[in-house]
């Protein structure tokens, strides 16, 4: 488990509901997509924050975690 990226839960938030996230190590995604950024880590496990509330996923794209509402990973499952 990456550190870093535990410590950072104690100051951020859900930029969407504010609400608590939880860092999620390894997630699969494979979903297809338009988005450029997002095409990136296709067919791969990645890390990332997870917001329960709005059942989104904040992916870490190249050790950068990704805030933006836009380039999310909507869960199925939450």
């Amino acid at each position: 488990m990456n550190k870093k990226y535990i410590e950072l839960l104690e100051i951020l938030c859900c930029p969407q509901c504010k609400s608590d996230l939880e860092f999620i190590e390894k997630y699969l995604f494979n979903e297809n997509t338009e988005d450029e950024l997002l095409k990136k880590i296709k067919g791969k496990e990645i890390s990332g924050y997870k917001c329960s509330k709005c059942k989104i996923l904040f992916p870490i794209i190249e050790e950068i975690p990704v805030f933006l509402i836009d380039k999310t990973i909507k869960l199925e499952n939450g």
